[in-house]
C-alpha cells in the first residue's frame, strides 16, 4: 500500500519563540494549539513541563501539522 499523506511531525525544541518565527513568520504556518503541558512522570522519570505548539498548514482531512515540543528543565 503506497503512503497517501503524512498526518503528522513532532520536533523537539530549545526555544520555541525561535522557533515559531521560522514554522509561522517564514514558512506561513498557522499556530492551532499553543499550551503548557504536565507530565507526572514515572519511575525514574522525574516530572516534568513542555510548551506544545501545533501549527498547521491548512484545515480539513489531509492537514499537515507540526508539533514543536519545548520542555522546561
Amino acid at each position: 500500500m503506497p503512503i497517501r499523506a503524512v498526518s503528522h511531525v513532532a520536533i523537539g525544541v530549545t526555544d520555541m519563540d525561535r522557533a515559531l518565527k521560522f514554522y509561522r513568520d517564514a514558512l506561513g504556518m498557522a499556530v492551532a494549539l499553543d499550551a503548557a503541558e504536565d507530565f507526572p512522570g514515572a519511575g525514574d522519570i522525574p516530572p516534568a513541563k513542555r510548551r506544545g505548539v501545533y501549527l498547521r498548514w491548512r484545515d480539513g482531512v489531509n492537514r499537515f501539522v507540526v508539533v514543536g515540543l519545548e520542555r522546561d528543565e
